[in-house]
């Protein structure tokens, strides 16, 4: 028993011993944030990142809420996530994973790049590599998203525009312009492969935005 005693108290006085150790280095500025080191791909802000660090320079790490921070670095344009990793004595690692430009939207502004749901992303992120949407009036964000979809993931072969109208998606095909409803383009393309071939050579214009039907407007004759 006495042995046991004997360990227990070590062990105590081990541990407070540690602890009002590192409550002295703490209180003496021995773990404040000096530096901290930005790992990111892409065009992300480094003035925003900069400005989110700046109040924590000269703090102590041990009271820093990494999750908190990691949070408000995922608020700053284009970030789709972020994580802060403590490296003691004096150092943070920032790792921010940016979110990725899917197209470039043109409207009568001028354009901007967009993630698969159509969220808007800084100019840095532009690429004339991108696929172009074509927005014309005030479309729904919903249509929007609904062309990159049909867009993105669509096999609409080479040399196809897409344009988001505010009812509806026009994509046109060897210059053809192919009507199709938001809420079901895919379904609305589907059909207009299965038709393809049979009307490409008189249809001026093919509407497929009332769901089963497929209404043509023929060169230079009475719509169908």
């Amino acid at each position: 028993m006495k042995k046991k005693a004997l360990l227990f108290g070590i062990v105590l006085l081990v541990v407070l011993t540690a602890v009002l150790g590192i409550r002295w280095a703490d209180r003496d500025g021995r773990f404040d944030l000096l530096q901290a080191r930005i790992d990111y791909s892409g065009p992300v802000d480094s003035a925003l990142v900069a400005e989110i660090l700046r109040p924590w320079f000269q703090e102590s790490l041990l009271r820093l809420n990494t999750d908190s921070l990691g949070m408000e670095l995922e608020t700053i344009e284009g970030v789709a996530s972020a994580s802060v990793r403590v490296v003691l004595p004096h150092s943070i690692v920032v790792e921010l994973h940016p979110r990725e430009a899917a197209a470039m939207v043109v409207n009568g502004s001028g354009s901007i790049p967009v993630t698969l749901l159509g969220e808007p992303l800084p100019q840095g992120w532009a690429d004339p590599a991108l696929p172009e949407l074509r927005v014309l009036g005030n479309p729904a964000e919903s249509s929007i998203r609904a062309a990159l979809n049909l867009a993105l993931k669509r096999d609409l072969g080479t040399g196809t525009e897409v344009t988001v109208l505010e009812d509806g998606i026009q994509v046109v095909e060897n210059g053809i312009p192919v009507l199709l409803h938001c809420d079901n383009a895919p379904g609305s393309w589907r059909t207009w492969n299965s038709i393809r071939d049979s009307v490409r050579p008189f249809a001026e214009q093919v509407d497929l935005r009332y769901r089963g039907q497929a209404i043509v407007r023929p060169s230079g004759g009475e719509t169908v």
